[in-house]
């Protein structure tokens, strides 16, 4: 309730902890106790855009940052939004579900550098003929 979490008797290394829309790096050392709050340390930029309904959008930065994942689902209309980004380059991939099957689209590659750009990431028809 009080949005509060305890992962205990981890061995040294390094994790990924997620949490709703945030994925971010986590090292810990031996015997070591380490708070590491999500949703914190974010960047001041947005995006927004459109791509098919319900699709689940995965962003992750090109440059070295704490957060390494960004999640959203696409409204039933198609339209999307990130916050919390950096400027930088992101890899961006597609999903979907359906009864029969899952599948990724292309990557893309963004630029991201100011805030409220919009970015569309609506499939790209074949002409007729293309294979």
């Amino acid at each position: 309730e009080e949005g509060k979490y305890r992962i205990g008797q981890l061995r040294p290394g390094q994790y990924y902890v997620s949490g709703g829309p945030y994925s971010r790096k986590a090292e810990v050392g031996k015997a070591e106790t380490k708070k590491l709050n999500l949703g914190e340390e974010l960047g001041p930029i947005r995006i927004f855009g459109k791509t098919s309904p319900k699709i689940t959008i995965m962003m992750t930065p090109v440059f070295d940052w704490e957060y390494n994942r960004f999640t959203t689902v696409a409204s039933e209309t198609g339209e999307y939004e990130f916050s919390g980004l950096r400027a930088g380059k992101y890899v961006v991939h597609k999903y979907f579900t359906s009864r029969a099957r899952f599948s990724r689209d292309k990557k893309n590659e963004i630029e991201v550098r100011t805030d409220n750009q919009e970015f569309d990431f609506l499939p790209q028809r074949q002409k007729k003929g293309a294979k």
